[in-house]
């Protein structure tokens, strides 16, 4: 499911609770206290089926959701918190206790560049999913279709810079949720920017192209809450 749509789906969720709430249906508070893991079972959902061939994050943050919802609703053991605790203590305190093998010092490590992906030119569709990380993904594509980038509790930066589009222009839907988005366009191409942004911000600051008569238009949409989007050359 893409971003806005999840998002969006929240957004009525929360409006739905409150009219309730307002008209004596539930206890909107309440409820929010026990089943706010659902969101972060959520996000993991959507990542996973998003993006099957690399699970092991949103699996993580699967299990992480179900346990505190287990917890939230009083079926966990009321005392397996502290077994666990105590277990990573000892084991902590015997790993500290343990004779260390002395290392010579490191030499010097030189800067880290940045850890670019460069994708094959046949790659003409964006589809990003980036969740509780960060991503720094190369376009490279000569017809660049335009696509999806959802981005939650993390940050990515997508470089379209090799990249050329479709004759027709390209639609570009960008989703951030507690994170932000760096979007890198060539300096010949013309942006336009559209959306709603709870708590954040969908800046373009793009240069406007001299002649933009019957050249193709990347249009983005931005969405999301408690983020920012920004889009340059």
């Amino acid at each position: 499911m893409p971003g806005r749509y999840l998002f969006a789906l929240v957004l009525i969720a929360v409006g739905i609770g409150i009219l309730g709430d307002l008209f004596g249906q539930w206890d909107f508070a309440a409820i929010l206290s026990e089943w706010w893991p659902v969101l972060i079972i959520a996000l993991a959902l959507n990542a996973l089926v998003r993006l099957p061939r690399r699970p092991w994050g949103a699996l993580f943050w699967l299990v992480v959701g179900v346990m505190l919802l287990l917890w939230e609703l009083a079926l966990l053991p009321a005392n397996l918190w502290a077994l666990i605790v105590g277990i990573l203590l000892i084991a902590l305190g015997v790993y500290v206790l343990l004779p260390k093998r002395r290392k010579a010092p490191p030499a010097p490590l030189a800067p880290r560049e940045p850890q670019w992906e460069t994708l094959p030119p046949d790659r003409d569709t964006m589809r990003e999913d980036v969740m509780f990380s960060g991503a720094q993904r190369r376009f490279t594509s000569p017809h660049f279709r335009g696509g999806t980038a959802n981005v939650a509790f993390g940050g990515a930066t997508f470089d379209l810079r090799q990249a050329e589009l479709v004759p027709e222009g390209a639609t570009l839907e960008l989703a951030v949720t507690f994170g932000g988005i760096e979007l890198r366009v060539p300096d010949h191409w013309t942006v336009f920017s559209s959306g709603d942004m709870v708590l954040g911000s969908c800046e373009n600051r793009t240069r406007p192209a001299a002649d933009i008569a019957g050249k193709p238009v990347l249009h983005v949409i931005c969405s999301g809450a408690f983020g920012g989007i920004e889009i340059h050359n």
